[in-house]
């Protein structure tokens, strides 16, 4: 009787740390088992995104409203209100993903990943949610850094495709595979899922009869976005990678001019080159000595700053001349001049260790003598270097010097003429 009531206990534990989303993939029991099949007993509300169903529970549908609208706070408040007071229900699932990606817009990704566990766990018999949830869960291990995780989710999924709405399955999963096979390195696998987007993207815009469907520049959006990855000196070059593709799955989408869709992909490419450049533009020093090191770090940014320039040819020439006169890409290339001409003038930094202009020499003789008024400002400093130079002109008055004054302390020299009785005369 012992063990039974102890089982009964487990039960009833699971079940209470099972409403609230804290079990995780791993370490699955047969008490947790147990306890999600009271959890899912019933129908469960299969919606993953977009405007709720009218049948939804008022409480629900003002949460996903907010959600829609990006109050990631308000949304979050009322989806964890519903949970409390409905643990149960046919819409707690679809509430607990959803609060998930509220968690998502406030980049709490740990805790939106532990919330697509539990609905992953509770929704066997719910294939359409628990795939959204996987799908979602892979966007949390790319932000939190973990590629390993997004390739073993993403493959995971690639199985279950057809539970995903289509151009989630056969576009977005694809590219999204791709980015993270090109960040790890494998660039055959990574073109291999770069092709199977492409035809999946132009698959499904051939059915839409030539039309724009409303969901095609939240999809090119979602093929590009690269925001949530952080970008670091040292690995530069696996930052850019996934980039290189993406960024002209983010033009594509601004260039349709579809709001609210457009002008994030738009703000997506502008954030990510003004980020690149700034990368690189601080990027730290190693220890040694100052010169040899100042050098070998400017050899490396320059070389980097050409991988710039190369991605903003190729984005450049992949624009539509019909599109340019959209504001989000408008908005592209004037971002695009902008880091060109901070690019220039970084460019212009004389190497390091190279030796003294001419003006710089005579300020360093001259340092004691001259007294530049502002350090930010050295017009003033060259201004008195260049008129010290300049002879006067050949009209020029000048004035008679002054005789200068005898010194007190030297005695006047007294001269006598000579005595008409000298010898020596």
């Amino acid at each position: 009787m012992k063990i039974r009531s102890v089982g009964t206990i487990g039960v009833l534990a699971c079940l209470v740390f099972a409403s609230v989303g804290l079990f995780t993939l791993t370490g699955c029991s047969s008490l947790h088992r147990a306890a999600t099949s009271l959890v899912s007993q019933g129908p469960i509300v299969e919606h993953v995104r977009g405007a709720s169903p009218k049948e939804a529970p008022d409480l629900y549908k003002k949460a996903v409203d907010e959600l829609e609208s990006q109050k990631f706070q308000d949304a979050l408040a009322d989806f964890d209100a519903f949970l409390l007071n409905t643990p149960t229900a046919a819409w707690t699932q679809a509430a607990r993903l959803n609060s998930g990606r509220a968690l998502e817009g406030l980049e709490r990704w740990g805790e939106a990943a532990d919330r697509y566990r539990s609905v992953i766990q509770a929704t066997a018999k719910a294939p359409r949610l628990q795939a959204m949830a996987l799908y979602r869960l892979s966007v949390c291990y790319e932000a939190m850094g973990d590629e390993t995780q997004v390739v073993v989710t993403l493959n995971d999924l690639v199985s279950r495709a057809q539970f995903l709405p289509r151009e989630i399955g056969q576009a977005e999963l694809p590219a999204k595979l791709a980015g993270a096979y090109a960040r790890i390195g494998n660039f055959d696998r990574a073109q291999e899922f770069y092709r199977r987007a492409e035809i999946g993207i132009a698959r499904l815009r051939q059915e839409s009869g030539g039309e724009i469907p409303e969901w095609l520049a939240q999809t090119y959006f979602s093929m590009g976005e690269t925001s949530r990855q952080q970008i670091s000196w040292s690995e530069f070059e696996s930052s850019i990678r996934p980039f290189a593709r993406g960024q002209i799955f983010l033009l594509q989408a601004a260039e349709l001019n579809r709001s609210p869709w457009s002008d994030r992909a738009a703000d997506e490419l502008v954030q990510v080159y003004n980020s690149l450049f700034e990368t690189i533009r601080q990027a730290p020093m190693s220890a040694g000595d100052p010169v040899l090191a100042k050098r070998a770090l400017q050899k490396k940014q320059w070389a980097r700053v050409g991988l710039i320039l190369d991605l903003m040819t190729e984005l450049r020439a992949r624009a539509l001349p019909q599109a340019t006169t959209s504001a989000q890409s408008a908005k592209v290339q004037k971002a695009l001049d902008q880091v060109n001409r901070k690019i220039q003038n970084f460019l212009l930094e004389r190497p390091a260790g190279e030796g003294l202009t001419d003006e710089s020499r005579l300020r360093v003789k001259n340092r004691a003598a001259l007294r530049v008024e502002s350090v930010d400002d050295q017009s003033l400093e060259q201004a008195f270097i260049k008129s010290s130079r300049k002879a006067p002109p050949s009209n020029a008055q000048v004035p008679a010097p002054e005789p200068t004054p005898l010194e007190e302390s030297v005695p006047a020299i007294r001269v006598t003429p000579p005595s008409p009785e000298d010898p020596n005369l």
